[in-house]
């Protein structure tokens, strides 16, 4: 009887540790998903790792001698689901050729892609490049900084060392911080963080525990443990708002100026001026209105706007919903006017060169050269950097900086890279009167 009973104590002890082992390990996904675990999972799918080439020599757009890879790597964050990333613009100085590589976490897309330059400003260290492609992105979830909590936490996540996709977290150590970078530069108004920040990290998000960018990595001390900096969010946007806006007004002037403005920690887009006989005047909008949503699509930032002006088509409508003086209105803004593509390229040279150019090739022109062909000045801006130069109707410019320019793409190229869009002196190449020339460009 002794040796049933010791049986039966064995027995009911086993079976309490299975249910105690079962039960474990059923609520073991819930305990391994912490915030920081759901945090990650929502923002990382729009972090984007990012590196480069550069050449030394002049060379043919698309050939692949004399390239050597640039040193250091670094990382940027997509704020518009068309490919639109914003990251240092420390990170993509320099390079020609711009590689964007996406987190594993963005399923059912190609992994490797190109980018091109939208714009930056170099006074606060950001730019903006957008990633060669059709597809819809992954967006990061965006967050005013405008409320932030010392010893709040926070991620960061980034490129560090060239170790891809690497996390760190800590918490908001200071804010409004002022950061000698060297004796002619400083970072203004930075959030300091304990979060492990390297290099390679530059221009990746600082996530909040709700997944949200608050910040965009942008320094680390040399020599110090534990002290990162980031630029807020707020200021970022602004700038990333103010570059899109250009690139917009490139293709079509709406007369409209708007800003983000926080209101209870949400971001709304007020109207600050509207031009006088503008596409915005004819479709009702005032300064001080409040845009709430575009095609039915909520926005927040004011950069939302501009991206949609930049992705419409000539004849295309806006259909805007606004609030004003508390009640909601419908207006529609009619898109006329967007300059097409090629129409573009030709207006910017005008604008910016002053020449108007077609293209030609050798081969017609009864020629030899090593060069297939190039564009054809077919007429000359007078009191332009061009005339200024020398350049006279019927050169053939055949290269600009580093780059050949056969047609209207490799000239888009050119006018789109950081040397041209910071005015710096550009080398041009001409063929005139059988012989080959070259000089230099000074934008004012």
């Amino acid at each position: 009887m002794q040796l049933n009973l010791k049986l039966v104590f064995a027995c009911l002890a086993i079976a309490a540790l299975l249910s105690h082992t079962t039960a474990t390990v059923g609520q073991e996904p819930s305990l391994r998903h912490t915030p920081i675990v759901r945090a990650v999972k929502l923002a990382a799918p729009a972090v984007v790792n990012i590196s480069g080439q550069k050449s030394s020599d002049f060379k043919h757009v698309g050939s692949t001698r004399d390239r050597s890879p640039v040193n250091g790597m670094g990382t940027g964050v997509i704020f518009e689901s068309s490919g639109y990333v914003l990251t240092n613009y420390h990170v993509i100085a320099g390079i020609e050729h711009i590689h964007v590589k996406l987190n594993p976490l963005s399923t059912n897309l190609p992994r490797n892609l190109t980018a091109r330059l939208i714009g930056f400003d170099r006074s606060i260290d950001l730019a903006v490049i957008k990633i060669d492609s059709q597809q819809s992105f992954p967006v990061i979830p965006l967050s005013t900084s405008a409320d932030l909590l010392l010893g709040e936490s926070v991620i960061a996540i980034g490129n560090a060392y060239g170790y891809e996709d690497t996390i760190t977290r800590g918490i908001i150590s200071s804010l409004h911080r002022r950061v000698q970078v060297n004796d002619n530069q400083f970072y203004d108004d930075l959030i300091q963080t304990d979060a492990s920040i390297n290099p390679g990290n530059s221009g990746g998000p600082l996530i909040n525990i709700l997944g949200e960018a608050i910040g965009i990595n942008v320094a680390v001390r040399i020599g110090a443990q534990s002290i990162g900096f980031a630029i807020p969010m707020d200021r970022a946007m602004q700038v990333a708002s103010s570059i899109l806006r250009e690139d917009a007004e490139k293709r079509i002037q709406i007369g409209l100026r708007v800003n983000t403005i926080i209101q209870d920690r949400k971001p709304t887009v007020t109207v600050q001026h509207v031009s006088r006989n503008s596409l915005a005047s004819s479709a009702g909008l005032k300064a001080e209105d409040v845009i709430v949503a575009i095609d039915n699509k909520p926005i927040g930032w004011a950069v939302n706007l501009y991206h949609f002006v930049i992705q419409a088509s000539d004849g295309d409508s806006l259909n805007l919903t606004i609030s004003r003086d508390g009640e909601q209105h419908h207006l529609s803004m009619d898109l006329i006017g967007i300059e097409k593509e090629e129409g573009l390229i030709t207006s910017r040279a005008w604008d910016e060169i002053g020449i108007r150019v077609k293209p030609v090739d050798f081969k017609s022109l009864g020629k030899k050269s090593t060069y297939t062909g190039g564009l054809k000045i077919t007429q000359v801006r007078s009191s332009s950097p061009a005339t200024r130069q020398g350049l006279k109707t019927g050169d053939i410019l055949l290269g600009m900086h580093k780059w050949e320019t056969v047609n209207y793409e490799n000239l888009s190229y050119v006018l789109n890279s950081e040397v041209f869009i910071a005015k710096k002196p550009v080398v041009f190449y001409i063929y005139r009167d059988q012989e080959f020339l070259y000089g230099e460009l000074f934008q004012p």
